[in-house]
């Protein structure tokens, strides 16, 4: 059995590629199309200051799932060599304060 190191190791390999090495990430949890080419300094979508890291320290590399409550994904961490690493953003649809209530 592969450890997940290795695993994110065969990952890494595979993303190299991705076109998404070469876009910037939206921190704004509301866009609804966070990926903008590198060259760009504001969203495209929302027109949200873009930076190269997502709180100073990841590189958003793609999106891997979204639900009601949150989106997940792949990065890599430069605190920790670029590192592969997963995200999880808090990302409420509020339909009501219940539901804000219930989800924090």
């Amino acid at each position: 059995m592969k450890s997940s190191r290795q695993e994110m190791r065969k990952l890494n390999i595979t993303l190299s590629t991705d076109k998404f090495l070469n876009m910037l990430y939206c921190s704004n949890p509301s866009c609804s199309n966070p990926f903008n080419p590198d060259d760009n300094k504001f969203c495209i979508k929302c027109g949200q200051t873009l930076t190269l890291l997502f709180r100073n320290r990841f590189r958003i590399i793609r999106l891997l799932g979204e639900g009601g409550f949150s989106r997940t994904y792949e990065a890599r961490d430069a605190d920790r060599i670029d590192e592969p690493c997963v995200i999880k953003q808090f990302v409420p649809q509020v339909q009501g304060t219940n539901v804000l209530e219930k989800a924090t």
